[in-house]
């Protein structure tokens, strides 16, 4: 029997694949996927102002709040010409693109003026100002008068021949 098994090995005609060429095309590698920067949505805040005008046309500003969504400011528009500026008779009343409201009255008594408002802001996302140090800024002035300082030193010896 032992026999028989040796024969066997030896005279197998058996190929594996790879010799037979028969084999079967390989996968293709698997590359990891290049990370893309996440798309980052535009985000905005709302500004709700109170810019008044003094007789002289001076106007004085006033940021009242930075909302997250134009129901909130336009409801703090509201409350603010509510609270303040109710026996107002005469005003303009408006609605933007946005759905911003705002509010103006030429004469909420005593000779004044008041455009209370709301301004649609841009979010900047992190990482859109590039880092700067204290230190950078103070190295710098230093530079300045460090070249000013020369520069006196060259007109006096220029004066001085």
């Amino acid at each position: 029997m032992s026999t028989s098994k040796k024969v066997l090995a030896e005279g197998s005609h058996k190929r594996s694949s790879s010799t037979a060429e028969n084999s079967q095309p390989q996968p293709p590698v698997k590359r990891q996927a290049q990370e893309a920067e996440p798309k980052v949505e535009p985000q905005y805040v709302y500004v709700v102002s109170v810019d008044g005008f003094d007789r002289g046309g001076n106007n004085i500003p006033d940021i009242w709040g930075i909302y997250a969504t134009v129901k909130d400011a336009n409801n703090t528009v509201k409350d603010i010409v509510k609270d303040k500026y109710g026996g107002t008779s005469s005003y303009d009343r408006d609605i933007d693109e946005d759905g911003l409201e705002s509010w103006s009255s030429d004469d909420t008594g005593y000779g004044e003026s008041v455009w209370v408002h709301t301004e649609k802001k841009l979010v900047e996302p992190a990482g859109s100002v590039p880092d700067c140090e204290w230190e950078d800024l103070e190295d710098e002035e230093d530079e300045d008068e460090d070249e000013e300082e020369e520069e006196e030193d060259e007109e006096d010896a220029q004066e001085s021949e």
